[in-house]
C-alpha cells in the first residue's frame, strides 16, 4: 500500500466471505476483536451485522465488503483515504465511521451503531404506505444542519442519499450513513470491471450522475428530492428506464397523482409548497434546483412560519420548476383612462372657462393695496434707522 501497510493477502476462490455469527461456540471472534451479533441487512456493497467490540465492551457495526473489494490494493488504498476522512467527521447527525480492518478472509468498515430504524424501513412499515409532511417536519431542521456541515464546511458529497441511507434513532435524531464511501466503492467496483465509475442507487440519482459527471452539491439535491418524493408517495418519482431519468422532457408526476395512481388518494393532500420544492429539486436542469439543502428546508418549513410557501432564502436563487413567462412593460396611463372604441368620434375640446370682469378688478384692486403697505412698512423702517443714528 502507498502509506506502507502491508497488503492484505488476496482471496482464493474457494475462501469463504460469509461472516460467522457468535451462535456458533467455536467461531473466533472477527477481527480477534468483534463478536458478531446479528445481521443487519445486505447491500450491494456487502453485508452490515451488529457486533460487540470485546476490548471496549460497546455495540458496534460492521460492514463487510464484498469480495472484489478486498483484493486489490488500489481499492484498499482508495477505503484507507475516504476512512481517515470520514473519522474526522464530528456532527451529531453522522453515523461515525471508526476503522477499516482486514484479514485473511474479510474486509470491513467499523461503524457506530445506530438503535433505530431507515426512513424505507419506516415507510414499509407504516400502514398508509408512505408518510405524511408533519411526520418529516420534525427532523428537517437536522437534515438541513447535517449537510451544510457535510457541503460547506467538509466539501464532502454524500452522492448516494436515499431513505435506506437515512435513519431515526429511537430518540428521534436523524443520522446520514454511508457518504463519501458511496464514491470509492464505485470507483473500486469500475476498476474491477473495467466499466464506468457512477456512485449512487439508479432510482435517486441525478441526470449528471448517470451521465458520469463529477460529483457535486446539485446531485445530492437531486437524491434528496427523489428520498422525499419516495417518503411522501410510497415509490420513487421514475420507475422507468435509464432515459426516463435522463431524458429532459421526462418529469415526475406530481405527490398526490402517484398516490391517487397507485391507492392513497384518499390521504390528506400534501401541500403546495411541499410539492413545488420537490419539484425543484427534480429539475432535469441542475441550475434549476435550489442551491442547498437549507434552501429546501426553508422552502419546506416556510408555511409553518406563516410564510405563502416561497421563503425568502436569501443570496440563494430557487428558481420554480416552472418559470414564469416574463411580462411586457405596461404603458403608464392618467388615472381612468379609457381607450376610445374603434369609430368613435374624437372628444370634444375642453374649453378654458373666463374670468369676469367684477373679480379680475377686485384682485387688481386687492393688489395694489398689498403694495402700498408694504411701501409704508419699508420707509418706517428706514426711518428708525436714520433716528438711531442722528
Amino acid at each position: 500500500m502507498s502509506d506502507g501497510t502491508p497488503n492484505p493477502p488476496e482471496h482464493k476462490p474457494s475462501e469463504s466471505h460469509t461472516p460467522v455469527p457468535a451462535s456458533d461456540a467455536v467461531a473466533p471472534p472477527a477481527f480477534g476483536r468483534y463478536r458478531l451479533m446479528r445481521k443487519l441487512g445486505t447491500g450491494s456493497y456487502g453485508e452490515v451485522w451488529r457486533a460487540e467490540d470485546l476490548f471496549l465492551g460497546e455495540p458496534v457495526a460492521l460492514k463487510f465488503l464484498n469480495e472484489h473489494f478486498t483484493g486489490q490494493s488500489v481499492s484498499l488504498d482508495s477505503l484507507k483515504r475516504e476512512v481517515r476522512t470520514l473519522r474526522h467527521l464530528s456532527h451529531p447527525n453522522i453515523v461515525r465511521v471508526h476503522d477499516l480492518v482486514f484479514d485473511n478472509e474479510h474486509t470491513a468498515i467499523v461503524m457506530e451503531f445506530i438503535d433505530g430504524r431507515t426512513l424505507g424501513e419506516l415507510v414499509a412499515a407504516s400502514p398508509k404506505g408512505c408518510l405524511q409532511p408533519d411526520d418529516i417536519e420534525v427532523w428537517l431542521p437536522q437534515l438541513g444542519s447535517v449537510f451544510d456541515y457535510l457541503h460547506r464546511s467538509e466539501g464532502i458529497i454524500h452522492s448516494d442519499i436515499k431513505p435506506a441511507n437515512l435513519m431515526l434513532t429511537t430518540t428521534g435524531r436523524l443520522k446520514v450513513a454511508d457518504f463519501g464511501l458511496a464514491v470509492t466503492l464505485a470507483e473500486s467496483t469500475s476498476h474491477h470491471t473495467q466499466t464506468g465509475a457512477r456512485a449512487g442507487t439508479l432510482a435517486y440519482m441525478s441526470p449528471q450522475q448517470l451521465r458520469g459527471s463529477r460529483p457535486a452539491v446539485s446531485d445530492d439535491i437531486y437524491s434528496l428530492g427523489a428520498t422525499l418524493f419516495h417518503l411522501l408517495a410510497g415509490t420513487t418519482p421514475f420507475h422507468g428506464s435509464t432515459l426516463d431519468l435522463i431524458a429532459p422532457e421526462k418529469r415526475a408526476s406530481t405527490i398526490g397523482a402517484r398516490r391517487y395512481e397507485t391507492g392513497k388518494g384518499k390521504l390528506p393532500p400534501v401541500p403546495e409548497h411541499w410539492e413545488s420544492a420537490i419539484a425543484a429539486c427534480l429539475a432535469k436542469d441542475l441550475r434549476l434546483r435550489p442551491a442547498s439543502v437549507r434552501d429546501v428546508v426553508r422552502w419546506l418549513k416556510a408555511e409553518a412560519a406563516g410564510g405563502s410557501g416561497s421563503a425568502d432564502l436569501g443570496t440563494s436563487v430557487i428558481l420554480p420548476p416552472h418559470p414564469t413567462p416574463a411580462r411586457a412593460p405596461v404603458e403608464a396611463k392618467p388615472l381612468g383612462w379609457q381607450p376610445l372604441a374603434a369609430g368613435s368620434p374624437p372628444p370634444p375640446p375642453v374649453k378654458s372657462m373666463p374670468i369676469p370682469p367684477a373679480r379680475a378688478a377686485a384682485d387688481h384692486a386687492t393688489l395694489w393695496i398689498v403694495m402700498l403697505i408694504g411701501g409704508v412698512l419699508v420707509l418706517i423702517v428706514l426711518l428708525i434707522i436714520a433716528v438711531m443714528y442722528l
